[in-house]
């Protein structure tokens, strides 16, 4: 006899019922391969447990590849009854319950039982009894039941079952009833969502939408529950439905309200939010690792008061309003940059994505040197009259077998990863560049030699995969753009690291240091490549110091931006670590938030960000928390001292005496006029307040150790 495998795989989804049950929203779904990671953060247990491990995500997947065939490892057998007990982690209306049964066995019933608490009491809600060997069965309930936990006794029949799949139906949170109608409701020319705390709209999404678009509609009802106490019942397109929509993603209702989803991968990122009527179309381009119809979500939650500032719930905005009213809507946005990355920023919730990034240091995981190097010492560089692998050292670029090899690394990892764009040439991270003659010819520094490389691989790469890049690093020894002219293939990029000076905007030509630099990046970008950035925001790398000293760019980070996107620039990623920071937030997020913000939307200023910020964060102290980070921004633009890469001038330097007595008396008065707001806006203001006493604790520290020494003074009669 064959093993027995069981597939149950949980996250939020919606799908059509039959039409004699009433449609309750999905509590939980089958994952197949193409489908998402678990967003409920449903779980499940086993009694007997199981023996196979679960995937990262928690889920079991078992027999697609052939994992669970051992007898004497399968539970479900041999007399044994199998209990699963499943935790929606909060308490829901229960409705439905779906089986899915699958091959040539089956159980003789499923006892389903509901409590709110672990340990029971346990409500028998009903009992399964298949009668064929495969397809669905349905334990559909009159009225939803409360249940947090919902617990399925296997009961034994012949010697053994299949389970494929499990699906859970139910009620959200005072969701209304499945045929409630919510005629239209208007506050002028708004379309009401809520109204005093009761939900006057529906969200629509397909009878079988796409992950991505089921995220973006569970956010929207989340957040407008979290802000009104109302749920707006998220229903399919499968039925007739009046009132006022709000459609998530592609669906029947939004072609026939004529809004086309945006399609294409990798171009074409882009985000509609359009009012139709009584409808509200909020769709993107989900195509490959693009996440539009999330973005679209996110956008109107922003208009409604939301914000997002920080991963602890202190620095994120919900605003609690009763009544949630959406002005009529028409914005069909394209991001400004199609790389858009802060390392240790808030995700979707700051429009970060786009293409995925890979421009690491990268040449000797192509070409390992302990798997290659034994027998191809020619691999590598020739320094000093020698092949090495050891110490400072890159690969012979010139090699046709360096090359070649390359190029069928490269293909090979598009093919098994087709949503990847780019492919990293980077070399290592130190000098050590081959010295042999063919090296030689191919460029006069190493720049131009990177640049002569990535050619030759994008060339052979084109043959197979016309539509993908190569990308390498512009960075210390490669810095320098090509001093001879020099074009780029198509399908090579290059990105170039912020090197200059960050107390300056780039296009200050009084600023040395930005000049020079500048001029080098409009040189590497007249060699035709797409362009990218590396910035650095870890002013604590290198001057400890500035782990605990605040920096806000601002102006000047927008500025950089729209240099960058003016020289052709489209990828962009901002090195910032939590290792160099001792306290990321509220430390740093003016400075990450403005280049994400801006990096998504160029028409926006630092100072529309800013104050947009302190809006939602600081209610009645937003006037002087804006003031606050506008002197910290021009504290440092308008310093006498530059800096160079991946450092800031001490910060003594920056901080005067005269800005700090400015800065204290600023928080002082956010401070007191935050006592007219609630706690959280008193919470952050004392947060930022502890923040810049302990800056101002740190300066005190450098200005002693720079301070002049005490002269001991001899007078007559010492």
């Amino acid at each position: 006899m064959r093993g027995i495998a069981l597939i149950v795989a949980l996250l939020f989804a919606v799908a059509p019922l039959c039409l004699a049950v009433p449609l309750w929203s999905v509590l939980s779904d089958n994952a197949a391969d193409d489908e998402p990671q678990i967003t409920t953060g449903v779980t499940y247990t086993a009694e007997p447990a199981f023996s196979n491990p679960a995937d990262p995500e928690g889920r079991r997947l078992i027999d697609r590849g052939g994992a669970w065939n051992d007898w004497n490892n399968t539970t479900g057998i041999n007399g044994t009854d199998q209990t699963l007990v499943f935790d929606l982690k909060a308490i829901y209306g229960v409705g439905k319950v779906s089986l899915q049964f699958d091959m040539d066995a089956k159980p003789a019933s499923v006892e389903v039982s509901l409590a709110t608490g672990p340990e029971g009491p346990w409500e028998t809600v009903g009992t399964i009894k298949p009668e064929a060997r495969n397809g669905w069965y349905d334990l559909a309930l009159d009225t939803p039941r409360p249940g947090r936990y919902v617990r399925m006794v296997f009961r034994l029949k012949e010697w053994g079952w299949y389970l494929r799949e499990v699906k859970l139906w139910g009620t959200y949170g005072n969701e209304p009833g499945p045929g409630e109608v919510l005629p239209t409701e208007r506050d002028g020319d708004r379309l009401l969502l809520t109204k005093d705390g009761q939900p006057r709209a529906s969200i629509i999404v397909a009878a079988q939408p796409s992950a991505k678009a089921l995220r973006a509609a569970r956010d929207l009802q989340e957040h407008v529950l979290k802000m009104s106490g109302a749920t707006l019942p998220l229903r399919t397109d499968d039925g007739h439905w009046t009132g006022t929509l709000l459609l998530v993603g592609p669906s029947s209702y939004l072609n026939r309200a004529g809004v086309e989803p945006p399609t294409g991968y990798p171009d074409n990122e882009r985000v509609i939010l359009r009012t139709v009527g009584d409808q509200i179309a909020l769709v993107g381009n989900d195509e490959g690792v693009f996440c539009g119809t999330e973005f679209a979500v996110q956008m109107l939650l922003e208009r409604l008061g939301c914000g997002w500032f920080g991963p602890d719930p202190l620095w994120q905005v919900v605003p609690r309003q009763p009544t949630v009213a959406v002005p009529p809507l028409n914005i069909n946005h394209t991001p400004a940059f199609a790389v858009r990355s802060v390392w240790i920023g808030q995700g979707k919730r700051w429009y970060l994505g786009g293409v995925p990034l890979r421009a690491g240091h990268a040449l000797d995981q192509i070409i390992p040197p302990g798997q290659y190097f034994a027998d191809h010492p020619e691999y590598f560089s020739l320094i000093g009259g020698k092949r090495t692998a050891e110490g400072d050292f890159q690969l012979c670029t010139s090699n046709p077998d360096v090359i070649r090899i390359t190029i069928e690394k490269a293909r090979a990892d598009f093919d098994a990863h087709p949503e990847q764009v780019m492919y990293s040439l980077s070399n290592r991270d130190c000098g050590g560049f081959c010295e042999c003659s063919e090296c030689a010819k191919t460029g006069s520094n190493p720049g131009a030699r990177m640049l002569t490389f990535a050619n030759a691989v994008a060339r052979g790469l084109r043959q197979t995969h016309p539509d993908k890049w190569v990308i390498f690093l512009a960075y210390w020894f490669t810095a320098a753009a090509p001093p001879e002219p020099m074009q780029a293939e198509p399908g090579v990029s290059v990105m170039v690291v912020g090197s200059g000076c960050h107390v300056h905007p780039a296009t200050d030509a009084l600023c040395e240091a930005n000049v020079g630099w500048t001029e080098n990046l409009r040189r590497w970008a007249a060699t035709g490549a797409k362009m990218g950035i590396y910035e650095w925001y870890i002013p604590g790398c290198s001057h400890k110091p500035w782990r605990r000293l605040p920096w806000v760019a601002g102006e000047t980070a927008v500025r950089d931006l729209q240099l960058w996107r003016s020289v052709g620039v489209e990828w962009v990623t901002y090195e910032s670590q939590t290792a160099y920071e001792e306290n990321p937030y509220p430390l740093r997020w003016p400075l990450f938030y403005v280049a994400a913000k801006h990096m998504w939307d160029a028409s926006l200023s630092a100072d529309e960000i800013l104050t947009d910020a302190c809006r939602k964060l600081y209610g009645p102290a937003a006037s002087a928390m804006r003031r606050y980070y506008r002197e910290l921004e021009h504290a440092m633009r308008n310093a006498p001292v530059h800096s160079g890469i991946w450092n800031l001038p001490s910060g003594e330097a920056i901080y005067t005496p005269e800005v700090c007595q400015r800065l204290r008396a600023l928080l002082a008065d956010a401070g007191e006029a935050a006592k007219q707001g609630d706690e959280l806006v008193q919470q952050r203001v004392a947060a930022e307040t502890a923040v810049w006493n302990l800056a101002e604790d740190t300066l005190a520290e450098l200005r002693a150790a720079t301070a002049p020494k005490p002269v001991a003074v001899l007078t007559k009669g010492n």
